[in-house]
């Protein structure tokens, strides 16, 4: 379902592809295709190479680096091609769902990469969906309409999404989506404590450090350093944005991606 969703919120833009080698994505591939993708995405860039491990000698890494280098890769025009997302995030909103298995994933369109409210959001989707997570005690303990619940951002280059997996029974699937958008159309500054607030706040940076260590996430830190071309260290900056947040930001980002008039 993960696949539809992702197709609602992206539509043609490659972030919107499987990453399954099913038959819909190798239609039309041809070599012409192929290379008009390598001109578009690759020409463009000087290509750069991060080793990771025990590397026994550096001749091999000469050499491809001088491959690499070669005077046949020049630097290409850039293309304008950006993720498309709506000016208005409310007219951008999908539910995918399945009745019979009691699932529906709603996707919202997120921030891209870098912004600011990328961290924001990460914050509010602790507070809304953790295991003790506002929508996770009202929906899940309180009122036992759902039996699982979780929130997902992901960004890219020019925009991003927002996934809320829901799984209800079958008969109260539609009712639990719209009491999740009702609740999130109200989600304001009065709905979180500041106990509650700094509480997720550790929880993200706790969840930040852990990815850096266990999934290697500081080598992609160094890689848009690199390609950014700027002595920027992307994880000691979303450490300070995400401590100096404040109640009223997240909201703000809720409001902007999340909160529609409902």
């Amino acid at each position: 379902m993960f696949v539809a969703a992702r197709k609602a919120v992206y539509g043609d833009h490659p972030y919107g592809f499987s990453t399954e080698q099913i038959r819909t994505n190798l239609e039309g591939f041809s070599a012409a295709s192929v290379l008009e993708w390598k001109t578009m995405n690759l020409d463009k860039l000087n290509p750069h190479i991060l080793a990771l491990g025990d590397v026994q000698g550096t001749a091999f890494i000469t050499d491809l680096v001088s491959e690499l280098s070669d005077r046949r890769y020049r630097v290409g025009t850039a293309t304008d091609k950006e993720v498309p997302i709506a000016d208005d995030p409310d007219t951008a909103f999908k539910v995918i769902s399945n009745a019979e298995m009691g699932r529906a994933i709603m996707a919202y369109p997120g921030p891209e990469e870098g912004s600011d409210f990328a961290e924001m959001l990460d914050v509010a989707l602790e507070v809304l969906g953790n295991p003790n997570g506002l929508l996770t005690k009202s929906l899940i303990k309180e009122r036992q309409l759902l039996s699982g619940l979780k929130l997902r951002r992901e960004s890219g280059v020019g925009g991003g999404a927002v996934f809320i997996d829901v799984i209800a029974p079958p008969a109260s699937l539609e009712e639990s989506v719209k009491e999740i958008r009702r609740q999130l159309s109200q989600f304001s500054e009065k709905s979180v404590t500041e106990a509650v607030f700094l509480d997720n706040l550790v929880r993200r940076l706790s969840e930040h450090y852990y990815r850096r260590q266990v999934r290697a996430e500081y080598i992609l830190e160094i890689m848009r350093s690199v390609l950014a071309k700027e002595p920027i260290d992307y994880g000691k900056r979303y450490v300070l944005n995400v401590r100096q947040l404040r109640i009223g930001e997240i909201v703000l980002a809720v409001q902007r991606y999340l909160g529609e008039e409902y």
